[in-house]
């Protein structure tokens, strides 16, 4: 079990983003370290306490403490992280990956044994638009100038100009709404 890295030992990056995705689609949360000496990668989001969104330690991914709500779908961008590149893929994203999620990386640096960094990115999530189901059921018997048009308008509101005039099914509705 290993130990949260600590902000004191990491300096604030001045990049804060914020992005906004639809629910469904996968996202990238960016973060760019100075150079390719790295030895700790963690994404985390404040509201998971002890458990992570992503770490990557001694060579390797480390499900450890991840967060279950993550599992199978989060990951390196670049899993060589060439350039320092240790941008995350969050796949699927839901409402509830809502939040504001910190990249900290601890480097062997030139002076110090360890250098940190944290980018902070704010991920809000746009919900699903609403999906309708609409059933239309007819029975044996239909008017026959109403078969020969073979032709079906939808629309959000309603219009007496939509009206076929034809059958007793379409009046009684515009009736209906004439009321």
């Amino acid at each position: 079990m290993y130990a949260r890295l600590s902000p004191a030992f990491a300096a604030p990056s001045t990049n804060h983003k914020t992005i906004t995705a639809k629910s469904g689609q996968n996202v990238i949360l960016t973060c760019q370290t100075p150079n390719n000496n790295i030895l700790v990668v963690e994404w985390s989001r404040a509201d998971l306490g002890d458990e992570y969104v992503f770490v990557f330690r001694d060579g390797q991914f480390d499900p450890a403490n991840q967060h279950p709500s993550f599992k199978n779908r989060v990951g390196l961008q670049d899993r060589q992280m060439k350039d320092g590149d240790v941008s995350l893929i969050l796949k699927d994203v839901t409402t509830s990956d809502a939040g504001t999620y910190e990249c900290r990386v601890i480097q062997i640096g030139a002076t110090r044994s360890n250098t940190g960094h944290i980018n902070i990115i704010s991920l809000k999530v746009v919900p699903p638009a609403a999906s309708w189901l609409l059933m239309f059921v007819s029975k044996d018997v239909v008017d026959e100038t109403l078969r020969r048009r073979r032709w079906i308008f939808w629309t959000d509101r309603w219009s007496d100009s939509f009206c076929c005039a034809s059958c007793c099914c379409c009046c009684r509705f515009c009736d209906l709404q004439k009321t």
